[in-house]
């Protein structure tokens, strides 16, 4: 079998493509999407270093990074996890990133294969999680009717990427620590991000208020190849939260998610909030360090 290696080289496709075939609920074909399009907080300059490895001219397995070289993911196609010595060893010579404490790749709790091959060159498994969390799509949703005061629309039927990004500043408290700028090569980069990447802006819900004002929003992915959708990200903004409009724009993707043909949801994270709404403990992975891979 003749396997090819090459690095990233701005082919966005392919790897998502790779992504959906792979069924990778950790790193999935969203977060890939997101960290493209969430373009402020993306290293542009280390994209390069992602590695990917093709069989037939198709990738098959991949070294990526979620917006900074902090941790590894190493994702394969089903019958391609021979290639993890080659894929780690890629990722400790590659990208390590110098005056790093630790260096961390993730690791599934049932892939004993990947937990053996990382303890033979050093890590060790950290304390720190992630959580995916699964919610059924098979009975109907029932999505909150808002009233008079609030209601739903998608990012493509009310798109001003500056109302959408000063809701995603508010609703993530930035505005404790910066304060807000917006300008024409931020939005010229808003165009270019989600129209170049695979973003369907219809699956995008917001809520708004009487003056139009975007106060709370769920980015939900869904690529028709696959069967499941992402839920990424979730806001309200400060003085609009414990009115339940978090739970309602959740459930609003949701129900779009399951109209489009998605079998369930997952998030990735652990909160309580989501399990309120029905989401359910899924899968669980653990970041691997190797403290001794510091560079000088």
């Amino acid at each position: 079998m003749k396997i090819i290696f090459e690095n990233y080289h701005d082919n966005n496709n392919q790897v998502h493509e790779f992504l959906v075939q792979s069924k990778c609920l950790f790193y999935t074909y969203a977060r890939f999407d997101w960290m493209l399009t969430n373009f402020e907080y993306l290293e542009k300059e280390n994209l390069p270093k992602i590695g990917l490895w093709k069989h037939n001219n198709k990738i098959v397995a991949a070294t990526l990074f979620d917006h900074s070289l902090d941790s590894v993911f190493l994702v394969t196609l089903k019958h391609y996890k021979f290639l993890y010595k080659r894929m780690l060893e890629y990722a400790i010579e590659n990208m390590a990133v110098k005056g790093m404490d630790n260096f961390s790749i993730l690791i599934q709790e049932n892939d004993n294969r990947l937990k053996n091959i990382a303890k033979r060159k050093g890590f060790l498994k950290s304390d720190w999680k992630e959580t995916v969390l699964k919610y059924d799509l098979k009975n109907p949703i029932d999505v909150p009717n808002l009233g008079n005061e609030y209601k739903y629309i998608s990012l493509k039927e009310c798109l001003n990427f500056k109302d959408y990004d000063f809701c995603l500043f508010r609703g993530f408290d930035h505005e404790k620590d910066q304060s807000y700028s917006f300008d024409s090569i931020k939005e010229s980069l808003y165009e270019l991000h989600y129209k170049k990447n695979f973003v369907d802006l219809t699956l995008k819900t917001s809520i708004i208020d009487k003056s139009n004002d975007q106060v709370a929003h769920c980015g939900t992915w869904h690529d028709s190849k696959s069967d499941f959708a992402i839920v990424e990200p979730v806001c309200v903004i400060p003085g609009c939260r414990k009115k339940g409009l978090g739970s309602a724009v959740v459930l609003a993707g949701l129900k779009k998610s399951q109209l489009r043909g998605a079998k369930f949801v997952i998030v990735n994270s652990d909160l309580n909030f989501y399990k309120k709404i029905g989401f359910k403990d899924y899968l669980n992975a653990s970041y691997w360090v190797n403290p001794i891979l510091k560079k000088e």
